[in-house]
């Protein structure tokens, strides 16, 4: 069974923040097309599979349920609940970006 997947307005924010990056501080277009065409990929696989991606490395995260998704030069954070079988992102962070700061 597939699970919905949430999205968090803090990584909605993020997104933005990494789109409006891409396209008007590199003014990349295509690198922005291109990552959000991945991101939409790797959304789809972890719906089918949530479990697919492994616990974060930050052990307070780690309590927490926090598992991580790498997306090119990016760290997706996501919560799985099985019970409602949902998948909730909650941030999107550059990988050399310290996020265990800001959960």
């Amino acid at each position: 069974m597939a699970y919905k997947l949430k999205i968090s307005e803090e990584a909605r924010l993020q997104l933005k923040e990494i789109i409006e990056y891409m396209t008007l501080k590199l003014r990349n277009s295509k690198a922005a097309t291109d990552f959000l065409n991945t991101l939409e990929k790797k959304y789809d696989q972890l719906c089918l599979n949530p479990e697919m991606y492994e616990y974060t490395n930050d052990m307070r995260l780690r309590s927490l349920g926090y598992r991580r998704m790498p997306v090119d030069n990016y760290i997706v954070l996501y919560l799985v609940d099985k019970d409602k079988t949902e998948i909730q992102i909650d941030g999107i962070f550059y990988s050399k970006y310290n996020y265990r700061n800001d959960r």
